[in-house]
């Protein structure tokens, strides 16, 4: 009897794809010692780190908007392209013995609409992808693309909605933790992390048959690790922070199985400058949970910078129902500062 190999090679992509998923983000716990490890010294470079690192397990390229239309009603853009090794061999052959898995997250959030979708490709087949000169992340018709990352243009087409939005960098790319090596835990979990907090956007937005003109700003999140949780580790609560000093803030706490939680944060001056805070500098609390128990309203404070915010999510229910389901939408930011960002929430069980 004759097999065909394609058939055979489907048949371990979705097996193995269903496996490493099926255990959600905890898997990210999972220790593989056959995958690359972050380098203690690790060295980050533009723009060859803008592309992919397929000796690692798992990286995203992130790209979150907070926008207004012109009646000035605040509207969310996501676009994620994930790429995850399903082993650590064969990751860069070409055609149907290539190893890796990619997938694409795009969702509009307003107050009373979140619309999300989802696409899953193989790699070796160009499906999908990121290159570099000229920057290109797509899969399928979806794509992020330009001659570099000081201009881009994002693009989702999906049956419910499509979106268009041209990204302009107007202050410098910033690296996390110590330049770029991002600590998850306590035991030395990391990760290759930075971001451009900076992009002013535009563009435009259309669902149920209409369009609408939107402008404000987006922020873009480089991560690479091959464990990047330890192992009782469950899910994390991340914040990108828009303030109205023109300043920015980025802040995380890895949640532990016994409320042993880990948190990183990194204050961004208005001109760029990164100053790393740890643990012990910030206090999260949340204060009122969704239907679905994902916390949409916190408290968070940093007490050697005077600051004390809330942060509450702009639409409850932006619930991202995908192969791995998460919490992703826009926040808007009061107290000690007013302002805007996104909330990403991920390893909530779901009671």
């Amino acid at each position: 009897m004759t097999v065909n190999v394609n058939i055979l090679a489907i048949v371990f992509l979705f097996a193995s794809l269903f496996n490493v998923f099926a255990q959600g983000f905890a898997s990210l716990g999972k220790t593989d010692q056959s995958f690359s490890n972050i380098d203690k010294n690790l060295i980050i470079s533009f723009p060859k780190d803008h592309g992919p690192h397929p000796d690692f397990r798992i990286e995203w390229w992130y790209f979150t908007a907070n926008l207004k239309n012109l009646q000035n009603k605040p509207i969310g853009v996501q676009w994620t392209l994930f790429r995850t090794a399903l082993a650590s061999q064969d990751n860069n052959n070409e055609g149907w013995s290539n190893k890796q898995v990619w997938i694409g997250h795009a969702a509009t959030t307003d107050e009373s609409d979140h619309l999300f979708s989802e696409k899953i490709a193989r790699g070796g087949i160009n499906q999908a992808g990121v290159s570099v000169i000229p920057f290109n992340a797509w899969i399928d018709d979806w794509y992020i693309k330009g001659e570099n990352w000081e201009k881009l243009e994002l693009s989702a087409n999906t049956e419910n909605f499509q979106v268009f939005l041209e990204l302009e960098a107007m202050g410098p790319i910033v690296k996390h933790g110590k330049n770029g090596l991002s600590f998850k835990s306590a035991t030395g979990n990391a990760s290759a992390y930075y971001s451009q907090p900076f992009f002013k956007a535009q563009g435009w937005v259309k669902k149920n048959g209409s369009i609408e003109r939107v402008e404000g700003t987006a922020w873009a999140d480089r991560e690479w690790s091959s464990q990047p949780l330890a192992e009782d580790q469950l899910g994390w609560d991340w914040f990108s922070m828009n303030l109205n000093t023109d300043d920015k803030l980025m802040l995380f706490r890895v949640r532990g199985d016994s409320d042993n939680n880990f948190a990183s944060a990194t204050w961004i001056d208005k001109h760029g400058k990164p100053t790393s805070l740890s643990s012990s500098d910030i206090i999260f609390q949340p204060l009122s949970e969704n239907e679905k128990f994902f916390p949409i309203l916190w408290r968070i404070e940093i007490p050697k910078l005077n600051i004390n915010l809330t942060a509450e999510a702009l639409n409850p229910d932006s619930f991202m129902d995908t192969f791995v389901p998460y919490w992703e939408g826009p926040i808007k930011i009061s107290g000690s500062h007013e302002g805007n960002g996104y909330l990403e929430m991920t390893g909530y069980s779901q009671k």
